[in-house]
């Protein structure tokens, strides 16, 4: 794949001395790791301004700055046609520019000015409130504003709307100097811009998690899963409130496409940028990604086959030796041997060297003593030499502790028995025939095996989804329940529905073990929205004390 280079677009500026404007150009370059330099004009290139061009193209030559001439009409219309990597480009625009106003208004109106990044230059009296008036810097979009201040400083100020009918918000972002270079904040882009300034955004919700009535939403108790408490934490910490929006086709669940390519329900609101966000957790698939976009994955889940666990269990012969491995059982053979060795021992040493009358604990009678003692028996003799004492009373300890981790080991593999499944993949599924599989009607799992490049998925779909898809559900909680009293039914369903409220079956189920596929749920917005990385960001980094986030230009 050819990498595109990365690039910086600049043009000329009246209000600036030559060095001021390339210098601060050149350090606002390195900055942003930029490769290219483009000059752009409101009309095209003249023989004259070619010539002033070329003057500055040599000045820029020597900062090994390479450039090249735009004119505003080849950016008017869109902002793909030039060759800059993903929101790397820099659009400078001077003071001198005609109509720079009329040209900023059209440009915010038409174009996605966040894909790229922008550099004004503006002389110093000049009020950014009244030159912005009208003019929509997006939220996520990064445009600076250069203007000269006393000794040879240029200040360089941010400017963005948090929406489009609220005030600009200004931020310091740093300073060129001759001698300095260029200054600019420690703080990161969404450290510096860290809450929504209380605006209300447009939310697209399903039925079954609010209720509409008379155009106010109510909460349904179901709305409780992880999504639901991760809200009002997300509100809260970006500052930001939410008005909900039901589906105006009447659809009560997540939405499809139709045949015509539109979607429905609250992917539909989305599509039709009727609605900023959706309040619901959405798997991530192909297909949705050309209408929405996804924050960063929130949860990983497992779609599985769930059937009703099965009453036979399989039984294992070895049931008695599987409380503990091979090894330990040849680490308690060993402490065996070692304790017989050591009392029979001890005992013939005893009888030898300190004529203590004791009965006779030979190394046949040490065999039955210690493996008595391992198992918790008596000995009705007691040894009276304090040596083969102590040995006894190692032993009796050492089978205290063993018989104690045995039984409850054993006790617990008794108590949790694995079912014998009829399959345990989805080849045991197809190849076996007598269980209906059923899923949730719209939803990602349908479109996964419809759409799959897996041949066997594709067969499980043509097979034993297809005949009978008109039948499936709306949403997996029929399904779930009917596990219970249909024995040759099987659910398709991830792991995250099992843990909402209400959704796990009154009945034992199992999900059968590699009979599943891998996926991730995220927040959705709408496509190219704002505030897109600030969520991102919020989600997937510890946030630091919240610092003011702008300055209000009234």
């Amino acid at each position: 794949m050819k990498v595109l280079p990365l690039c910086l677009m600049v043009t000329f500026c009246s209000g600036f001395n030559t060095d001021a404007f390339v210098g601060t150009v050149t350090a606002i370059k390195q900055h942003f790791r930029s490769r290219f330099v483009y000059l752009l004009h409101d009309q095209p290139i003249g023989l004259r301004q070619h010539a002033k061009s070329n003057d500055f193209t040599k000045r820029f030559s020597g900062s090994h700055v390479t450039v090249a001439v735009l004119s505003t009409p080849r950016i008017s219309d869109s902002l793909d046609g030039l060759h800059c990597g993903l929101k790397t480009c820099l659009l400078v625009i001077p003071h001198g520019l005609q109509d720079i106003r009329i040209s900023l208004v059209k440009i915010s109106s038409k174009l996605h000015m966040s894909s790229v990044k922008w550099l004004l230059f503006l002389e110093n009296n000049t009020s950014l409130e009244e030159f912005f008036t009208d003019i929509n810097i997006p939220f996520d979009c990064e445009f600076l504003v250069a203007q000269p201040e006393g000794g040879h400083v240029v200040g360089l100020t941010e400017v963005y709307r948090v929406s489009p009918k609220l005030p600009l918000q200004t931020y310091r972002f740093g300073n060129w100097t001759p001698d300095g270079g260029l200054t600019w904040p420690t703080m990161k882009l969404y450290e510096r811009r860290n809450h929504l300034h209380g605006i209300t955004l447009k939310t697209g919700a399903l039925q079954s998690f609010v209720s509409f009535r008379k155009n106010k939403a109510v909460w349904n108790s179901i709305s409780q899963g992880f999504f639901m408490k991760l809200w009002p934490l997300i509100r809260r910490e970006l500052n930001f409130s939410i008005h909900l929006y039901g589906s105006k086709d009447g659809d009560i669940t997540e939405g499809f496409m139709t045949p015509d390519g539109f979607w429905t329900g609250v992917y539909g609101l989305l599509q039709r940028r009727e609605v900023e966000l959706a309040f619901l957790p959405i798997t991530m698939t192909s297909s949705r990604i050309d209408i929405m976009d996804f924050t960063v994955p929130l949860m990983e889940m497992r779609t599985s086959v769930i059937i009703k666990e099965p009453d036979s269990y399989e039984m294992q012969w070895n049931s008695i030796l599987v409380p503990f491995t091979w090894q330990l059982w040849i680490a308690v053979c060993v402490v065996m041997v070692l304790l017989i060795v050591c009392l029979a021992t001890t005992h013939r040493l005893n009888c030898h060297y300190e004529n203590v009358e004791d009965k006779d604990f030979g190394f046949m009678e040490a065999i039955f003593i210690v493996y008595a003692a391992l198992c918790q028996q008596g000995h009705s003799d007691t040894p009276n030499s304090t040596s083969v004492r102590a040995v006894f009373v190692t032993s009796y300890l050492t089978g205290m502790f063993l018989l104690g981790c045995y039984s409850a080991a054993f006790i617990t593999h008794l108590t949790l028995r694995d079912p014998v499944l009829p399959f345990t993949d989805f080849k045991g599924l197809l190849e076996d025939g007598s269980y209906r599989l059923g899923m949730a009607l719209i939803s990602a799992q349908l479109e996964y095996f419809k759409n799959s490049s897996n041949e066997l998925l594709r067969d499980i779909y043509w097979k034993m989804i297809a005949p009978h898809e008109a039948t499936l559900e709306l949403t997996d909680f029929p399904g779930l329940q009917r596990l219970c009293y249909d024995r040759n039914y099987a659910h398709l369903a991830s792991d995250y529905m099992l843990v909402l409220p209400g959704y796990l079956p009154q009945c034992s189920i199992t999900l059968v073990p590699q009979a599943f596929y891998p996926g991730t749920m995220a927040l959705a917005t709408v496509k190219r929205s704002p505030y897109l990385g600030l969520l991102n960001y919020m989600l997937s980094t510890e946030r630091p004390t919240r610092q003011p986030s702008g300055r209000t230009s009234h």
